[in-house]
């Protein structure tokens, strides 16, 4: 068979004409020529061919190895990926190359070189062996190796390629050929061809190939393992740093949950105060709610009522009848349902009555709870009602239920509260609600740490009563329709509704009424830390905001600063290891480049170095993660025994690690690839 080639040249210098070389099989082909004249050019050229139709084994002057894989691992290589069960041990010998099996190119001589890497291409699986100069420098005891070793490779059906200065080596060829001004002559050639022993089709077996890139990598050069072994330590540490953000953040958000409720309760403020007063406010419509609910982290709203029983003579409807004892508020007190004494608490801080949501108690404001729907009583109420029944444990009101008086609502009134500007000199009317009395019987379900549930309160005696035991009472008296009264007197005495009399008296006050509607609500947002976001959120639509929340900002603050900074250095490491990743994939390309060069030298495809090439990436990822992951986990353990740290969180720090190990293994080399070229 004929070898084409085109004409080569050298930046515009001719080097040689296009020509082509004959080849048979069991037949040496020779080239000859003066230093100079083109024989590497040629030998490269052929070299470089498509090999489409033959396979084709070079071996130049320059040997090519894998530098950081021994000689024997070199044969343990081309056997893998050929298949071959060649025993090759005498010609290893007679090459006396048994005693660097064990070394890496780099600690070979100049002749140990030439000996591995013309007796490698030998043993690779091919049709056509070419060698550059093969015998320079080399004695007669391994030249006779040399011809022993080609003669077996003539014997199965191959074809060798020489490029010599060795007249003697030249002799022997079948096929001679001179270059001579820049064109390549036949001088000899035979009549009688034989066809090659093709081995085309011989498939390659690349399923072990990877492992040899972990054998390469245990004799990297020093200063990459230093470099690698800083990219484990930084992805360990990433992991930690996240996973320790969480437990200060727990640790803070445990603090602050003991003296924080995440509960806020919201209103309309007065353009001159914005007090909370209990049930007074502005009423809130449909739109104040849905812009309420729009606020990030706002969980749950739901709407609540609270009043201040020392007001309620100044709340009563005045177009009925009510029965008040203006001197005192008494509770009666049951014992195991049975009625024991009443009580009549000090009402000089008011008498508040207000919700609560049983699904959302404020734990941290309870300090005994026996559970239950009942009602949750302020610290100061809760001493009245032992003094009272002369005992001295928390623990035994357990026993006892309440019956009270609790004011609900009918209406809304404008214009019956009124209160004065800045300068007291502008009167502003404001809303109340008027109220109607009816009865509760409920036990007691807990005593608080104050007087607050939910709501900053100030007063002294405190009631919250589970909001669905309020329910049926605002149902029994809710009014369905609005109304206008006219009030003639001080005392509201004298009145009218919705018409004035025909003697046109003087009106000396105009209470609008509507159906009540909640003038507040309790808003839960769904994080702690997140509270004074909501707080400012809220504040910046307008409304008022009342809450056990008092001056902690500065606490939320705190851990979310915190965790921000390590959740954000966490971060930072990452994208610094990735970059270190990189840079040590920059550092390695020529020794990745002379890799691939190895492999396409000895038959592999781009495709198929790129497909072993991944299958390595994966199992190093593999490797990697699950020992950067055991690191990690084992002081996610730790800290977990140490400072009782939930274990989830720590799940999100695996995946950080997780997903930094496989970019700078994976992603980063297979990206690398792309942009490599042999």
């Amino acid at each position: 068979m004929e070898i084409l080639f085109d004409t080569i040249k050298y930046k515009e210098h001719l080097i040689l004409y296009d020509g082509t070389i004959t080849v048979s099989g069991k037949c040496i082909t020779a080239i000859a020529g003066e230093s100079g004249s083109g024989k590497t050019s040629l030998f490269k050229a052929i070299e470089n061919q498509s090999r489409t139709n033959v396979r084709i084994a070079s071996c130049p002057q320059e040997p090519l190895f894998l530098d950081r894989l021994t000689i024997g691992n070199h044969f343990s290589l081309l056997k893998d990926i050929y298949q071959k069960n060649d025993e090759i041990e005498n010609d290893i010998q007679s090459l006396q190359l048994e005693n660097v099996l064990d070394k890496i190119p780099a600690q070979l001589s100049g002749g140990e070189n030439k000996r591995a890497a013309f007796l490698l291409t030998c043993f690779q699986e091919a049709d056509i062996y070419m060698f550059d100069e093969p015998t320079a420098s080399v004695n007669s005891e391994y030249r006779e190796a040399y011809l022993s070793i080609m003669k077996k490779l003539l014997n199965n059906g191959k074809s060798i390629i020489l490029f010599t200065h060795d007249k003697e080596l030249f002799e022997i060829a079948e096929f001679q050929y001179q270059i001579h001004q820049h064109e390549l002559k036949q001088i000899k050639s035979v009549s009688k061809t034989e066809k090659l022993s093709l081995s085309k089709d011989t498939d390659l077996s690349l399923l072990q190939t990877p492992s040899y890139f972990f054998k390469m990598k245990k004799s990297q050069k020093k200063y990459l393992k230093v470099i690698e072994t800083i990219i484990i330590i930084c992805t360990v540490l990433i992991g930690i740093g996240y996973s320790y953000s969480n437990i200060v953040y727990h640790s803070q958000q445990a603090i602050v949950k003991q003296m924080q409720s995440d509960e806020l309760i919201v209103y309309k403020p007065w353009p001159i105060d914005d007090t909370y007063t209990y049930g007074a406010e502005t009423p809130l419509n449909e739109e104040d709610i849905q812009k309420i609910n729009s606020v990030s982290h706002v969980k749950e709203t739901e709407w609540r009522y609270d009043f201040d029983e020392y007001d309620r003579l100044l709340d009563y409807d005045i177009t009925e009848e009510h029965i008040f004892n203006e001197s005192s508020y008494t509770v009666g007190i049951y014992k195991n349902d049975s009625f024991f004494m009443s009580f009549e608490p000090d009402m000089s801080n008011g008498m508040l009555v207000c919700t609560y949501m049983k699904d959302n108690k404020s734990f941290s404001e309870i300090e005994v709870d026996f559970g239950g729907e009942g009602i949750y009583i302020s610290r100061f109420f809760a001493n009245g009602l032992k003094r009272n029944i002369g005992i001295k444990n928390d623990e035994e009101l357990q026993n006892y239920s309440l019956r009270f008086e609790i004011s609900v609502p009918t209406y809304t009134t404008y214009g019956r509260w009124k209160c004065a500007g800045g300068d007291d000199t502008e009167i502003y009317n404001r809303y109340s609600p008027t109220v109607e009395s009816d009865e509760l019987y409920l036990p007691i379900s807990g005593i608080l740490k104050w007087s607050s549930f939910g709501l900053q309160n100030t007063g002294a005696n405190a009631v919250f009563v589970e909001r669905s035991n309020i329910e049926p009472l605002i149902e029994k008296h809710k009014k369905d329709r609005e109304r206008t009264i006219y009030v003639f007197n001080e005392d509201c005495t004298d009145f009218s509704i919705d018409i004035l009399p025909e003697n046109n008296k003087e009106v000396l006050y105009i209470f609008e009424d509507k159906p009540w509607t909640p003038s507040s609500v309790s808003v839960f947002v769904d994080q702690i830390e997140c509270v004074p976001d909501v707080v400012e959120d809220l504040k910046d639509m307008g409304y008022a905001i009342n809450s056990a929340y008092t001056q902690q900002a500065p606490v939320f603050g705190g851990a979310k600063a915190i965790r921000e900074a390590f959740l954000t250095g966490s971060l930072l490491l990452a994208a610094i290891t990735i970059l270190l990743g990189c840079g040590l994939q920059i550092m390695q390309q020529k020794a990745e480049r002379n890799t691939d060069c190895y492999f396409r030298h000895i038959g592999l495809s781009s495709l198929e170095i790129r497909n072993v090439r991944k299958q390595f990436y994966i199992e190093n990822t593999k490797r990697k993660m699950l020992a950067v992951c055991v690191v990690s986990g084992i002081s996610f353990l730790l800290l977990s025994i140490l400072v009782r740290y939930p274990l989830l969180p720590s799940v999100t720090a695996l995946f950080l690690i997780a997903v930094t190990v496989f970019t700078i293994y994976c992603i980063v080399p297979i990206i690398s690839d792309r942009y490599r070229k042999c």
